[in-house]
């Protein structure tokens, strides 16, 4: 049996189908991956995950908003400065955010020692701090997401308030699932599939 393709060096499908020790593809390949990623993430270390910031983001808006908005302010007729005046309005609130992303730092969510750090939002400047024992889920909306969020959605219950995290908080969204296994982990859980 060969193990790689000697053509590209991978490992054909051949290979790893007959492989004796090769995972299977089904719930309890996926959900012992999931538990090992989580015990290497928390295994009596403290996981923690900073969150990143859409400064650039908000700063484009910002510059188109104020831009085109006072062209069509200035220049046009009456639906025209209409227009103009909702972009910027979005204009001012982008440079809400953006002001936001330069005074405060993202934020980060830690998982260790009994407790966990959570923040209030991105940018915000404000973290609770909860006790493990506290915290009832951790799960992912991926399909009932608002317009507005980007999917999937790290959902944190504790007590009767609930976190949420979208995916453009994070680096990648590996750092939403190492969040989540680890939380779960404590929680005597493992991980969904």
């Amino acid at each position: 049996m060969s193990v790689s393709s000697p053509a590209t060096g991978t490992e054909t499908d051949a290979a790893k189908r007959d492989a004796p020790d090769a995972p299977r593809g089904g719930k309890e390949g996926r959900g012992a991956a999931a538990r090992e990623r989580g015990r290497e993430a928390t295994g009596r270390e403290t996981l923690e995950i900073h969150l990143e910031h859409a400064r650039w983001r908000h700063f484009g808006w910002m510059v188109f908003g104020l831009v085109s908005g006072v062209l069509l302010v200035w220049i046009f007729g009456v639906v025209a400065k209409v227009i103009g005046v909702v972009l910027l309005l979005i204009a001012l609130l982008a440079g809400y955010g953006f002001a936001r992303t330069l005074l405060y730092t993202p934020g980060r969510i830690v998982i260790g020692d009994g407790a966990l750090l959570l923040p209030a939002g991105l940018c915000r400047g404000i973290e609770h701090r909860f006790a493990l024992g506290d915290v009832r889920h951790a799960f992912f909306l991926r399909r009932a997401v608002p317009w507005t969020r980007a999917s999937p959605i790290l959902v944190v219950e504790v007590g009767d308030r609930a976190f949420s995290y979208p995916r453009d908080w994070f680096v990648t969204e590996r750092q939403q699932r190492r969040v989540a296994d680890a939380i779960n982990l404590h929680l005597g859980r493992g991980t969904g599939p």
